[in-house]
């Protein structure tokens, strides 16, 4: 378990912090799409309780991301790329899924 830590936490030689334009692309972009996919799914006829869970998600998800792009964190490009798209990919695939289900 120590080992598997070690290798996610640890720090690799070549990590280096984003620039200024890469920030505000990854932080403004996210944003921007999670704000779309809260308009997305105010505009459809969900219960309160449904679109209120998936708003809080989105903006957990893309919050996440825009935090951690203006946050300007030290990482390796691989350990960046996993994180911004990671985050990305599963805001994208749960709207996906809500879009998806039924009205009431």
């Amino acid at each position: 378990m120590k080992k598997i830590k070690e290798k996610l936490f640890s720090q690799p030689e070549n990590s280096h912090a984003l620039s200024p334009i890469q920030r505000k692309c990854f932080g403004f972009g996210s944003m921007v799409l999670g704000v779309l996919m809260c308009v997305i799914t105010l505009s459809k006829t969900y219960s309160w309780q449904f679109t209120l869970t998936a708003i809080f998600l989105n903006v957990a998800f893309f919050a996440n991301v825009a935090i951690f792009a203006f946050a300007n964190h030290k990482l390796s490009e691989k350990q960046r790329r996993l994180m911004l798209m990671g985050g990305v990919i599963l805001a994208i695939l749960g709207n996906v899924f809500i879009q998806i289900i039924p009205k009431n």
